[in-house]
């Protein structure tokens, strides 16, 4: 393992310089954010934990945050002395563990997986645990925690089918790391069986669920902004179709749609919001570009004299969620092209009814759930898209009941936080000696 970690920082400490300026210029080029440098390099360090009980959680960015906070609730209930570092490696899961938590945890970047800032952080806060989000597989974070002392469990662990060809062309490299954590806190069983595939020690891998599932219960309709995006409808009885976490080449296709489906439902209006914030100009040019009227979240006012919108894009970050309640029916993106879809649970917590396309490969197992359950619709293709769309729109009652199944669904797989922070928790009560 030596060796491979050596070699392994070396390739990487190569590769920093020319990726800071690659990032650099994209940040120049395409707005896309770089912060958290100095932080990432240990130039800056999250502050000491002045002899307290401390655990380290590390979520790489939005979802993986939201998908913990039940489990940091659960720790502050339990151990209310103890002091929860929470590092990201993306600006959009910093800002949302800044919102979410307040002063609750100490949000930083988490360091490049470089032995220097690895060492350096592990030594400044001396975690009792580190707990990893999903399948955040850093050689050097690990062995540096196995070095320490620091007991290591992965929780929410998935491994997608994109990922699993990756995996197994490294798996010879990988295997001496997956023995490091205590414990694989796996999503699935077909999680738990790749992971053990991979070479993860068999009696350590467990089934504990999804903590999606859990976090659910944290998200609260946000009807003020709902109210507010409403008074640029035009009309009292909109039928609302909230399109989330919408790839590139989507908008086009729903521009298309709406345009074909308006003339005969002249309430239908659309609520967009783009995955990634450097696409939101390019969204709204997709919809304007077609002719219709476009009103961007982050210009609305209280004035509702203006122009009714068709369109309203959502240019901010941390809204969605709280907005998926105001829909008649939602489209989840990513799943139109290529791309491997995204997670259907926060419509389905809302009990609304919802469409996807034919991807959804990063999600397959919850797909599967959903599908079985009768919880969501999934097209085929394109056409069948836009068949199942004017369907669910016309049909009111179909619209209930399939919101309905997918609320039922997400209530009977709650639990996950429990039962991880139960295995965690059995391996080294609060206050007591690590190896």
């Amino acid at each position: 393992m030596t060796l491979i970690l050596l070699i392994y920082n070396l390739a990487l400490a190569l590769l920093l310089p020319p990726a800071l300026v690659y990032f650099l210029i994209r940040r120049a080029v395409k707005g896309r954010a770089f912060a958290g440098v100095g932080e990432r390099l240990a130039f800056r360090l999250p502050p000491p934990n002045d002899g307290q009980d401390a655990i380290w959680i590390h979520a790489v960015s939005v979802g993986e945050v939201l998908a913990v906070a039940p489990l940091v609730e659960r720790i502050r209930r339990d151990e209310p002395d103890t002091r929860i570092y929470l590092s990201t490696i993306t600006p959009t899961g910093q800002a949302t563990a800044r919102k979410t938590f307040a002063d609750t945890v100490v949000p930083f970047y988490c360091p490049y997986d470089l032995w220097w800032p690895v060492r350096r952080v592990l030594q400044r806060i001396r975690p009792r645990r580190l707990v990893i989000a999903e399948t955040e597989i850093w050689p050097t974070l690990l062995a540096a925690a196995r070095r320490q002392g620091t007991p290591v469990h992965l929780v929410n662990g998935r491994i997608s089918d994109r990922s699993l060809p990756r995996y197994r062309r490294v798996r010879a490299l990988l295997r001496p790391f997956l023995d490091i954590p205590d414990h694989w806190l796996m999503q699935t069983e077909e999680d738990a069986r790749r992971i053990r595939e991979l070479g993860a020690p068999p009696a350590r891998i467990q089934v504990a669920g999804n903590l999606k599932f859990d976090s659910l219960r944290l998200i609260q309709p946000n009807t003020a902004l709902a109210a507010a995006i409403g008074t640029c409808w035009g009309t009292d009885r909109p039928l609302v179709l909230l399109c989330g976490s919408t790839m590139e080449g989507e908008e086009a296709i729903l521009a298309d749609q709406f345009i074909r489906l308006r003339p005969s439902r002249p309430a239908l209006r659309l609520l967009v919001a783009p995955r990634h914030p450097e696409r939101f100009g390019r969204a709204a040019d997709a919809f304007r570009q077609r002719g219709l009227r476009v009103a961007l979240r982050s210009s609305l006012t209280s004035d509702a004299s203006g122009e009714p919108a068709d369109v309203v894009i959502l240019d901010t970050l941390g809204e969605l969620a709280g907005l998926y309640a105001a829909a008649d029916l939602v489209f989840i993106g990513g799943t139109l092209t290529p791309t491997g879809g995204h997670n259907v649970l926060e419509p389905a917590a809302a009990g609304r009814p919802i469409l996807i396309g034919p991807s959804m490969e990063n999600f397959r197992e919850i797909a599967a759930l959903f599908r079985q359950a009768e919880a969501l619709q999934q097209a085929a293709d394109t056409d069948d898209f836009a068949r199942r769309l004017a369907r669910l729109l016309d049909h009111p009652d179909e619209r209930a009941a399939l919101g309905h199944r997918a609320l039922e669904l997400i209530r009977s797989h709650q639990g996950a936080a429990d039962r991880c922070w139960t295995i965690i928790r059995g391996r080294f009560p609060a206050g007591s000696a690590t190896p």
